[in-house]
């Protein structure tokens, strides 16, 4: 599944929990698909970091140093291909957690 996003008048996908060997292969397909139309693909993952993929001008690699930064984790990378750290993995398994305990608490069965 991807989200869309609107990133300065460009069209973002974003696809959470896909390994780290498919992303170029998937992000090709889901690029330069025209009924898609998208110009960035980000790939969110549960260690807490973002690869982005991208198409024609779009600089990714200068998102990531960005994001990095603001978040207070290195980034970086290729034009076209960059990514960077967005959280710690035990953040991030914190917060699914808390997410995991907050959905079952509302559906109340057990």
């Amino acid at each position: 599944m991807i989200s869309d996003f609107d990133y300065k008048g460009y069209k973002l996908g974003v696809i959470y929990g896909i390994d780290g060997d498919y992303q170029s292969i998937i992000a090709d397909k889901i690029l330069f698909d025209k009924k898609l139309d998208y110009e960035v693909v980000a790939f969110l993952n549960v260690y807490g970091t973002v690869s982005f993929r991208s198409k024609n001008d779009i600089d990714v690699s200068d998102i990531a140093k960005k994001l990095g930064m603001i978040v207070g984790y290195s980034g970086g990378g290729h034009k076209h291909a960059s990514g960077c750290r967005i959280c710690d993995r035990d953040e991030m398994k914190k917060k699914m957690m808390e997410i995991f305990e907050h959905s079952m608490n509302k559906i109340k069965i057990l």
